[in-house]
């Protein structure tokens, strides 16, 4: 019997099944979007062509609906301001990302607060070069608040990847899950926009639709019994208001690669006059910067896996850049000796300026503050046992009023699904 192989390649496109002609928006009540796509066991879905695409509009209110006029391009004289950010761009929109079962219903993968994930994974992962080309196309996020507001004063146009971790691995065989579900819930207005007229404003996207490449078979795959494992992001939130917190979640996951948290003061979240997507330092009530001195990673309740305490109280003291939580920031996102340059620091940034375009040729200055751990050491994709015990964080930091600040904490763990030969799962593993 000869094996299954790939004939060619067909272009796929798909319109949600709420498909709504006046587009979709959070103001409106319309902020739910779903695909259904069907099982099928003669073709694969290439995930790494995956897109879901929309025309995004941001659109001012004050005198009529009309675009935002950001640095007076219209050269009116009443120049506004109502921005989006400059680092996670369109992807804002995305507050819930859902994949499920067409078959059983059962969750595949569901990513909460995904906008704040992307707002502490895509500049680590990329440089101001990275945002001046590929990003700033796919993800319209240009790393400076002033070009981001130029696009927001048009039609954008935009085709995204959805980083979920099953979309992020081998072809997708859609008969194993009985067909799958996906569902994106938007994002408020005060969560995406900021700015001050931010609060006259709201965002719609129009002419939705989910394409991707079939890689057709030479003859159908019928469903069998089989594990399919995947990278899993799972959100946590809590709120730290004290100079000494220890925060303990219950994962309940298997397999934990990695853990990061982000930080942004409470006050600053779902508010028009400021950027919800920031990963600052612990604020005040002044919204100055409160250092971290020490922090620990825990495993029921024993520091794991480093057996002390990473202390950055010299660093504090002397003022400089805080060398440790730094690297160990990025490493539990990508290994530290493979980065030549991203966006999480201004003392790292390695940016090339142009000539005569210092000013204009370079990001604008924000921190990218993350406080990880790696799991996997040597990134094979292996990783720590949660599932019967806490994970715990504690933070020691300059903080001396009991001010709130919402903790954004995010698991990479390894999933897995064992499916029976109809396409449903008759088991979910973590």
């Amino acid at each position: 019997m000869s094996k299954v192989q790939i004939t060619h390649i067909e272009k796929a496109q798909q319109f949600p099944i709420n498909v709504r002609a006046d587009g979709y928006s959070f103001r409106f009540g319309a902020n739910n979007i779903t695909f259904n796509l069907g099982s099928v066991n003669d073709r694969l879905v290439d995930v790494n062509s995956l897109r879901l695409n929309f025309t995004l509009q941001v659109i001012d209110t004050d005198g009529g609906d009309t675009y935002v006029n950001n640095q007076d391009t219209q050269a009116t004289g009443a120049a506004r301001q109502c921005l989006i950010d400059d680092r996670t761009g369109v992807n804002g929109i995305i507050h819930t990302l859902r994949v499920s079962s067409s078959a059983t219903n059962n969750n595949i993968a569901e990513i909460r607060n995904y906008n704040r994930l992307l707002a502490a994974t895509l500049p680590a992962n990329k440089s101001f070069m990275d945002y001046k080309s590929d990003v700033s196309v796919k993800d319209l996020a240009f790393a400076r608040a002033d070009t981001e507001g130029l696009a927001v004063n048009g039609d954008m146009a935009c085709s995204i990847p959805l980083r979920a971790g099953v979309f992020q691995d081998k072809p997708l065989q859609l008969s194993s899950y009985g067909g799958i579900v996906i569902d994106v819930a938007l994002a408020p207005d005060n969560l995406f926009l900021y700015g001050a007229n931010a609060g006259d404003c709201f965002y719609r996207i129009q002419d939705v639709n989910l394409t991707w490449n079939w890689l057709v078979l030479s003859a159908p795959m019928p469903p069998s019994n089989e594990q399919l494992q995947y990278p899993l992001y799972r959100n946590f939130l809590n709120i730290v208001q004290s100079s000494d917190s220890t925060t303990t979640l219950n994962m309940a996951l298997k397999s934990v690669r990695s853990v990061f948290t982000t930080f942004i003061r409470s006050a600053n979240v779902n508010n028009f006059t400021t950027n919800s997507f920031t990963t600052d330092k612990i604020k005040n009530g002044a919204d100055a910067d409160q250092e971290i001195l020490e922090y620990s990673h825990r495993r029921a309740n024993v520091r794991y896996n480093n057996k002390f305490n990473v202390s950055e109280r010299v660093a504090v003291i002397n003022g400089v850049y805080p060398a440790l939580l730094g690297r160990n920031g990025l490493n539990a996102l990508q290994p530290f000796r493979s980065i030549q340059s991203c966006l999480q620091s201004p003392e790292i940034m390695g940016v090339k300026k142009i000539k005569n375009f210092n000013e204009q040729d370079v990001p604008d200055t924000r921190p990218l503050y993350l406080v990880s751990v790696n799991y996997d050491q040597m990134y094979l994709g292996f990783g720590a046992d949660f599932n019967r015990a806490t994970y715990g964080l504690r933070v020691q930091n300059q903080l001396t009023t009991a001010e709130a600040n919402s903790m954004y904490t995010y698991a990479l763990a390894n999933a897995g699904l064992v499916v029976g030969k109809q396409g449903g799962m008759v088991n979910e593993m973590n």
